[in-house]
């Protein structure tokens, strides 16, 4: 009797001395607990501060570090932008807007390699709670981090005096996201060695900066580029000039009272952005500073930027939806005389010579089509490939074009005046739930893609068993043409995209 009473006692001894069963729900974070939502295949946790609300004081300054909180904060919200002038979304913008979201595998095998991703919108739009990361965390079996970072005049006005930093707050931001990744995704099943940063559009810009950027160095291991027009910054004089000129336009000029002025004014009255002159875009990181001494593409061909592996690439027809947005509402141009008066009117004496290396008979007459194709070559599929030859000189790198025909596009663009195909940010459906329906041939495109990204988050390294190879770029190599029904090297990219010429 006194054994079997002695067992008992030592079976309830061990049994109250167990770990209480942990709750995938919760995780903390340095600055407290966040509560997140938990399926069969994902965790995601929304929201999350990664940095100080930058209001106040704060407002065009550097980001400062979260203040902890007591409790569990709710992470299944519908999460913040931050403010922008005009928005699709239905989500409430707030100054207050420097959270992410963490979406995980639900059941990881030891720690899951991270993408952190960087959302465009042309450094005025956008926001990290529109790329539902489920499916590239669950098929992929990474962990993947979407961001909000400060925008337009708030992220990007260049004037000196207001902080340390000339500019590129929304840069900062970035680069506090990315430290709070290091500091924080082990407690979410990552691992902080392995981390990839990625964008798409002023997302990839943004990447390239990060590339360049001396503070970022050691934040990421690779990178991911995707219709990224590298040398979309301004200079420091260029930026602080247009600042000076929408500050004085807002009734704050540069002067000693400009900081105080400018901090004072509502949110509504910095909606609207400068507008720097010869990038492109209305505003963009800036360069000559501390954050971005030099351009990034300048660091690149000088070999002074983080020699990672770098995976890049374009879509074959980015700016068809461009051209559908400039032409929604007013008559799209017909026949060679206005073709060529379109040319002319955008590229002057060189109008010639383009009407006769684009012809209208290439493009079954439709001179919005012909438009495309030029500005697609010029301004996306030749810098694509002068950086990934750059590039490719310090560190191994993937290259592709996305090229489905059938990619799905926005509902207002289904009577655009002209075929989109693989148009600018189509590509992103593939990777993320977009709510883009994909027919059978296309969804398994995405399943294709997504295993190519992340190997490449895992390892470097696109190339997985069961897929075509994906050769490393060399100059003169090829570009992986990404397309129904299955995806091949492409030779010849510059000479498809006329990049002699345009060089």
């Amino acid at each position: 009797m006194t054994r079997l009473l002695l067992v008992v006692l030592v079976v309830l001894a061990s049994v109250s001395c167990s770990p209480k069963a942990v709750d995938p729900t919760i995780v903390n974070t340095s600055a407290g607990a966040v509560r997140g939502h938990v399926d069969d295949e994902v965790r995601v946790f929304k929201a999350i501060p990664y940095a100080a609300p930058p209001v106040g004081p704060r407002r065009f300054a550097e980001p400062g570090p979260v203040s902890s909180w007591t409790g569990i904060r709710d992470a299944t919200g519908s999460g913040v932008e931050c403010p922008q002038p005009g928005t699709e979304s239905d989500l409430a913008q707030n100054e207050d807007c420097l959270v992410l979201n963490v979406a995980t595998p639900r059941h990881i095998q030891g720690k899951a390699p991270v993408l952190v991703w960087i959302h465009g919108g042309a450094f005025v739009a956008g926001n990290g709670f529109g790329y539902d990361a489920r499916k590239l965390a669950a098929q992929g079996g990474i962990v993947v981090v979407t961001i909000n970072y400060r925008l337009g005049t708030l992220g990007f006005l260049a004037a000196h005096g207001l902080s340390d930093a000339i500019g590129n707050y929304g840069l900062l931001d970035q680069e506090a996201a990315l430290r709070w990744v290091r500091d924080n995704i082990a407690e979410f099943g990552g691992d902080p060695q392995q981390v990839t940063v990625g964008g798409q559009s002023a997302g990839g810009v943004s990447v390239c900066d990060l590339l360049a950027a001396p503070s970022a160095a050691g934040l990421f291991r690779s990178a991911i580029l995707e219709s990224a027009p590298c040398q979309a910054q301004a200079s420091v004089s260029g930026a602080v000039r247009d600042s000076a000129t929408f500050m004085a336009e807002v009734g704050c000029p540069v002067g000693p009272d400009s900081a105080r002025c400018l901090r004072a004014l509502s949110v509504d009255a910095l909606r609207d952005s400068p507008q720097f002159s010869g990038i492109g875009l209305p505003v963009s990181p800036v360069t000559g500073t501390r954050e971005l001494p030099v351009p990034p593409l300048d660091a690149f061909t000088s070999g002074f930027t983080a020699a990672v592996p770098v995976l890049i690439g374009s879509n074959a027809n980015e700016a068809t939806v461009f051209q559908a947005q400039q032409h929604q509402h007013t008559p799209a141009p017909r026949g060679a005389e206005e073709y060529r008066h379109a040319l002319e009117s955008k590229y002057g004496d060189k109008a010639t010579e383009l009407a006769g290396r684009y012809p209208l008979s290439d493009y079954g007459g439709n001179v919005l089509a012909a438009l495309a194709a030029i500005d697609t070559d010029n301004s996306y599929a030749c810098p694509t490939l002068d950086m990934a030859e750059a590039l490719g000189r310090s560190g191994p790198v993937y290259a592709y074009e996305f090229a489905d025909p059938a990619a799905p596009v926005d509902s207002q663009y289904q009577d655009a005046p002209l075929p989109l195909g693989a148009s600018h940010g189509s590509e992103l459906g593939y990777l993320f739930d977009m709510s883009r329906p994909l027919s059978q041939e296309s969804a398994a495109l995405s399943t294709q893609m997504i295993r190519y990204w992340a190997q490449f988050v895992k390892t470097g390294n696109p190339n997985i068993e069961g897929q075509p190879q994906w050769p490393r770029y060399v100059p003169g190599g090829a570009f992986l043409r990404l397309a129904p029904p299955m995806s091949k090297p492409m030779e010849g990219f510059a000479n498809s995209h006329q990049c002699g010429f345009w060089r």
